[in-house]
């Protein structure tokens, strides 16, 4: 019983973000975008697939540009190329993604509902929008 009302509740959450991602303006999706839009504060609530195995691992060039790279949480530290001086990087700090996304969303009093991969919507967030989604309080264009 339980159960099935937290498959309820999960499959309206993500009705709303498919009706905001193709309707309104007021969704974000893919770990960068939607932590960029977290940092922000814009996020009302963040959507993280229950199945969600990942880890973030933050590269930092001699420059002090600082980039994050999704990664497998089995797989090793890939060599990361700053985006912006080109500089390889060869090692980074490496956290959990829930982890860390959860931290900056309980700093920024966002609510974070983690969603079953039970239902076809619920898979679709881990397949096709890398797990991460989220619901904004107000449009970014991020």
């Amino acid at each position: 019983m339980l159960a099935e009302r937290e498959i309820l509740e999960d499959k309206q959450v993500m009705e709303e973000f498919f009706q905001q991602l193709h309707d309104g303006d007021l969704a974000t999706y893919g770990f960068e975008a939607t932590r960029e839009n977290l940092v922000m504060g814009s996020v009302n609530r963040l959507l993280i697939s229950e199945d969600l195995r990942k880890e973030v691992v933050t590269y930092e060039c001699s420059e002090g540009h600082e980039e994050r790279e999704l990664v497998d949480s089995e797989s090793g530290t890939p060599v990361h190329t700053c985006s912006r001086c080109r500089e390889d990087v060869e090692s980074g700090e490496r956290e959990d993604a829930i982890e860390h996304l959860m931290e900056i969303a309980g700093q920024r009093g966002t609510e974070t509902v983690f969603v079953s991969t039970d239902f076809e919507k619920g898979e679709q967030l881990l397949n096709a929008f890398g797990g991460v989604a989220g619901l904004l309080r107000y449009s970014t264009n991020v």
